[in-house]
């Protein structure tokens, strides 16, 4: 029995709709799968502190994929340490409102915040980040330091005895109990020194700031 002319051609159209979808599907994966390749190596390179790599890797992942929040994320945080606090800032800030319960980067934007001199925003952001990780005593030490910066010398003793009870061991925390003990006047912090701080942060301290 003859196969109709009709049914031929349905066919051949079936056959090809699904080479189209199957290879549309392909090129996604493929997509995903390029992008998360240049996400990776821009993990490495900002774990080595080679940030002009983290930077080519992070911008690759993101042309093939302009939705992947992880690497902007990424991109984000290696702004900060390159000291181009703006660009990090404005970067950090649209990854805090697609996943406004993350912690960790709240904490990113507050240090990026502290780098510039911005306070009160540090303050805010820093409060928040707080109320998703409660017991990184990296958010209780720098809000001390706001605090101290602000002149408010209760306050900045209070977030400091806090991070030590998370740490009783915490050397940055124990030198600045040690300075408000003694406190007579409000010095103001060397912002120079927060910034040395934010390029020699030992991810061992805390959990690796990267991860979303």
């Amino acid at each position: 029995m003859m196969m109709s002319p009709f049914l031929m051609i349905s066919i051949i159209v079936l056959v090809g709709l699904i080479g189209i979808v199957s290879g549309a599907i392909w090129l996604r994966q493929y997509v995903r799968f390029a992008a998360k390749l240049h996400y990776d190596k821009g993990v490495a390179y900002l774990q080595t502190a080679d940030y002009t790599r983290a930077e080519e890797e992070f911008s690759a992942a993101l042309k093939r994929q302009s939705g992947m929040l992880e690497a902007r994320y990424g991109l984000g945080c290696t702004y900060v340490q390159q000291q181009r606090y703006r660009e990090g800032i404005a970067m950090l800030k649209e990854v805090v409102k697609a996943r406004p319960q993350n912690g960790v980067a709240y904490y990113n934007l507050g240090m990026a915040y502290i780098a510039i001199g911005n306070l009160d925003d540090a303050q805010e952001v820093l409060k928040t980040a707080l109320q998703f990780k409660p017991t990184m005593k990296e958010i209780h030490f720098n809000l001390s330091n706001v605090f101290l910066e602000k002149g408010d010398v209760k306050q900045a003793s209070i977030y400091c005895e806090n991070a030590l009870k998370l740490d009783h061991d915490y050397v940055k925390a124990q030198e600045l109990q040690k300075q408000l003990a003694e406190i007579r006047y409000v010095a103001p912090i060397n912002l120079k020194l927060i910034r040395k701080a934010l390029q020699d942060f030992d991810q061992n301290d805390a959990e690796f700031l990267i991860k979303l």
